[in-house]
């Protein structure tokens, strides 16, 4: 049986380093690190279990790499979002996106909110 406590925190660590960009996100790893030692030292689990754990990880990451498309939205090399560099043009919105989500929504309110032209009427 494979470990999930192993798995879920090497899952969390995967996502901490994907997700960040710090000089010190691959200290994630040690959380996986720290359960597979836990989880053999209170006989929760043996060491091919927490083995199994990581297995079922990577594979259940590889899986859903291969079936999701690259995002589109990538900023281009050398390019960099953020107050410094000075940010590139933005990426292009995809048809029916949160964009179009965002006008459908406010296409649907009522006309009441006042404009800028109405508030420095005032």
């Amino acid at each position: 049986m494979p470990s999930l406590h192993v798995a879920w925190a090497a899952w969390c660590a995967a996502a901490l380093v994907t997700a960040s960009r710090g000089r010190w996100r691959h200290l994630a790893w040690l959380y996986p690190a720290a359960t597979a030692v836990v989880v053999l030292a209170t006989a929760n689990h043996f060491v091919l279990d927490a083995a199994a754990g990581l297995a079922v990880t990577g594979l259940g990451l590889l899986a859903a790499r291969a079936t999701t498309r690259p995002d589109t939205t990538e900023p281009v090399p050398g390019c960099r979002y953020g107050p410094w560099p000075p940010p590139c043009s933005p990426p292009p919105a995809r048809p029916g996106g949160a964009g179009a989500l965002n006008v459908a929504f406010l296409a649907s309110r009522p006309a009441t909110v006042a404009t800028a032209q109405e508030l420095a009427a005032v």
